[in-house]
Formats: C-alpha cells, structure tokens, sequence
C-alpha cells in the first residue's frame, strides 16, 4: 500500500484530495518547490581525463574558429589552435571544465529537472510523525491506495534510497557528446530518487513523470483508494471528508494502545 497525507487546511490541498479520491489524480510538483533544497541538485565530480572530455577538446582543435559560437569554446579553440594535441594537458584540461562543462551541465540539468514532476507517497500510513507534518498536526486525512506497477503509461514509481553522503556522477556521465543534451535517464531517476539519511523515517515513493509538472497526472484505473481521517479532525473536515468519499472507504485513525503508531478502523 502507499499512503499520500493531507493537511485539508487549505483550498488546493483540499482540491488535491478530492483529485486523487474521486477523480484518481495525483498533483505533480515541480522539484524546486519540494521541501529540501537538496532535490535535484547533483554532486558532479570533475573527471578530467574522461574520454568525453579529452575528445570534446580534441573536436576544437580541429574545428574552424569560425564555426564556433560559444564564448568558452572560442577562447579555448584559440588558445589550442595549430597546437597538436599533446598541448591537450591537464591544466587546459581543467579550466576548460571549469569554465565551461562543468557549469553548463549544472545549468543543462537544472533545465532536465525543471521539466520532471513527482507525487510524492510513503509506505508508512501510521507514523504519527508523519501525520504531524503532513497532515496538519493528525487533523488531516490520508489517502491510501493500492500500489502502482513500476512504470505505466509514461510514469516511473521509484523508492527513494537514502544516503549519508551526496552522491556525485561523473561530469562525463552527464557531458553529451555533441551539443545537443543527452543525458542518461538512469543516471538522472538517480538523483531524483535520493536523499539524506535524515528522511528515511518517511520511507517515501515517487511517482515520477517527465515532461509534466505543476499539472494533475492520472493514475491506472485499477487502483483502490481509501480514506483515513485523522484523529483530531473537526467535525467540519469529517463532513467534507465524507462528501468526498464513499462512506464504505472511510476510516478513522486512533492511537494504537501499547506502541507509538497511528492505527485505524472502518468508519462505522
């Protein structure tokens, strides 16, 4: 099962929830409006004597200045130019990345990320921390639904791994070869499904759309959903609850007698 939390506290939340009950649609969020400012943000190492790289210099030794219309491609094109490729060193090497690939690529990425979306579910409905920041303070609800395949219909359900140190990738699994961005789709669900070690208690799953974002995302028809209100939610929130749901998927959360979780039992 995957649980997504509701505060119902405010009107798009409120819109959200019923998306997801009635109309079995998941908002999806832009990355950079995530809570932890770590989301797509990679750690690129500076693999200097990468093959890609050493080849992409090569390309401009050999290119025609005037064909080349990038300022950094340029002043380096002019630097190597009529040099043979021994000049290639590790110096030229290195500020070439540093003044070009390596910002480029951060930038080409942040352009990569900017156009995925993701819902973003847990495996855990009865964590009372849980139901504390997500579901305003167990006044909320939690919507649970039956899991979805790996990947359908365009979507990418990840679980997220949680690390203590930033994964890095190597400036050349992300550098095209050409200008054109060819990034390696495995290398970048990587990154969109890693976090620090502190958020594990969340044990979080991603569906993971590209090419959508900020826009509500259907889910397959076959998925069961079901509604768990919160044990301090007011009177007002049960009764727009149950405008929403069928009475038989209602449930209702309680504290658990002898440990600390949420539990919970159909409405009656």
């Amino acid at each position: 099962m995957l649980y997504k939390y509701f505060s119902l506290a405010s009107k798009e939340s409120r819109a959200s929830f019923e998306a997801l009950v009635r109309e079995n649609k998941i908002w999806l969020s832009s990355f950079e409006k995530l809570n932890d400012p770590f989301e797509s943000k990679p750690c690129i190492t500076h693999d200097l004597n990468h093959k890609k790289v050493r080849d992409r210099l090569r390309k401009l030794l050999s290119a025609k200045i005037s064909d080349i219309k990038d300022p950094v491609d340029l002043e380096t094109a002019l630097r190597l130019h009529g040099k043979p490729v021994s000049k290639i060193n590790s110096s030229v090497t290195k500020e070439y990345v540093e003044k070009h690939l390596s910002p480029r690529t951060e930038r080409d990425v942040s352009v990569l990320f900017a156009n995925v979306g993701t819902g973003c579910f847990s495996r855990d409905g009865g964590s009372p921390a849980m139901w504390a920041y997500y579901a305003n303070n167990h006044s909320g609800a939690v919507v649970q639904i039956s899991s979805c395949p790996k990947q359908v219909s365009g979507q990418l359900v990840q679980e997220v791994t949680y690390l203590k140190s930033r994964p890095a990738v190597g400036l050349s699994q992300l550098v095209p070869q050409e200008d054109t961005t060819s990034f390696s789709w495995e290398v970048v669900k990587y990154f969109i499904a890693t976090k620090a070690i502190e958020w594990e208690h969340e044990k979080e799953v991603r569906i993971i759309v590209r090419g959508k974002h900020e826009q509500y995302h259907y889910l397959p028809n076959n998925i069961r959903r079901s509604v768990i209100i919160g044990c301090r939610a007011t009177d007002e929130t049960r009764r727009f609850v149950e405008t929403v749901a069928s009475k038989e998927d209602i449930f209702q959360a309680r504290l658990c007698d002898s440990e600390y979780r949420i539990l919970w039992d159909r409405l009656a």
